[in-house]
């Protein structure tokens, strides 16, 4: 079975689900001539599993849900790489002391005088732009909870300048002092373009995502 670290409807449905024709493992979509699995009453673990074994998945979600679940994955990813670094450490640290009793002794050297690149005081130099750092907190309309793993995205000369928020919601991210706009999204939520202001940076921003209520369309994962 497939691990999953992050599960997305880049392509919503807006076909009606009230007009699909009802069956055992959700409706039937007409339009696509497809069954439309309802997730909305399994749990987390049941709609990974489900999606783990099933390709090419249409389903129907809550919005909440599907935010919920990849916050899970997130985590449960996160648990996963501590794990793998844990053991990959006590693996060097059980083979460096055997290395280090077969090595011969290092002969004793001298080391010359360190001279300044003239190249890293031209680089700071011709390093004009100026930066500034944007803050605040991300939450839910709702019920003003925080957002974690919300994407913050600022356009500057043609490339993103790219953040998240954490488990508190809260977001700090250093851009350009020129830049215009940040993007704000968040799977589930309405995303916000939202126009940034002189003297941004100097106060903490807050900003109330609205959801929407249910996904339609096919899985993604990756």
């Amino acid at each position: 079975m497939p691990r999953i670290k992050h599960i997305s409807i880049s392509t919503p449905c807006h076909e009606d689900w009230q007009q699909m024709t009802a069956n055992q493992q959700g409706k039937f979509c007409q339009s696509c001539c497809k069954t439309v699995v309802d997730f909305s009453e399994m749990t987390n673990a049941e709609v990974i599993a489900y999606l783990a074994s099933h390709k090419n998945t249409c389903g129907r979600i809550p919005a909440l849900k599907l935010a919920a679940i990849n916050h899970q994955l997130e985590i449960d990813n996160r648990k996963r790489f501590t794990w793998k670094g844990l053991i990959a450490a006590a693996s060097l640290s059980m083979l460096f002391p055997v290395i280090n009793a077969k090595a011969k002794p290092a002969h004793k050297t001298e080391q010359a005088p360190v001279v300044p690149a003239k190249a890293n005081i031209i680089n700071r130099v011709a390093d004009s732009v100026t930066y500034i750092t944007i803050k605040g907190v991300i939450r839910a309309k709702e019920d003003g909870q925080p957002l974690p793993g919300a994407s913050i995205k600022v356009k500057y000369r043609g490339k993103y300048i790219e953040g998240i928020t954490n488990v508190n919601g809260l977001f700090s991210l250093r851009v350009p002092a020129k830049a215009k706009r940040v993007l704000v999204s968040f799977v589930g939520y309405q995303s916000q373009d939202i126009t940034l202001k002189p003297g941004e940076e100097e106060k903490a921003m807050e900003i109330m995502l609205q959801m929407n209520s249910y996904m339609l369309g096919g899985f993604g994962m990756h």
